[in-house]
């Protein structure tokens, strides 16, 4: 019978720290969620735990400065749920995946600016320069 991952990491005697550790963090995450304005909770997380200092990754430089301005209260709340924790350090790691970062806008070229690229797509022989300048042209809304 298969036994589940998550069943046989508690039951691995030399894994059963990891796993304490593991499920110490993800506790603490979830007081985190709970505790922090929500709009920097979702751009940051919880990274780990060293002694008793929680150690939170913010996505951006200016998350981790709304972050730093409320640690004082952030870390009160969270004390009242795990008083084991006495500090809390910010630190950035930005998130390179992109899940946790507005999405970007997409270009909108100026009206004149496409034009001078369709201009310019027009004289230019077949080639890659030609296919993306029209593209680029594209992006203020003008076909080829």
């Amino acid at each position: 019978m298969a036994t589940k991952l998550s069943q046989f990491l508690k039951e691995a005697p030399s894994l059963k720290p990891l796993v304490g550790r593991l499920e110490r963090i993800s506790e603490l995450q979830r007081i985190y969620s709970e505790t922090a304005p929500s709009a920097l909770a979702r751009a940051s997380r919880v990274g780990g735990i060293e002694g008793n200092t929680a150690i939170i990754i913010a996505f951006s430089g200016t998350v981790a400065a709304g972050l730093r301005q409320r640690l004082p209260s952030l870390l009160i709340q969270m004390q009242a749920i795990e008083r084991e924790i006495t500090a809390i350090r910010v630190d950035v790691q930005v998130d390179l995946t992109g899940g946790n970062n507005p999405k970007k806008q997409p270009l909108k070229l100026p009206s004149r600016a496409s034009e001078s690229l369709l201009a310019l797509h027009a004289k230019l022989p077949d080639s890659g320069l030609k296919t993306a300048i029209g593209h680029l042209a594209e992006k203020g809304g003008k076909t080829k």
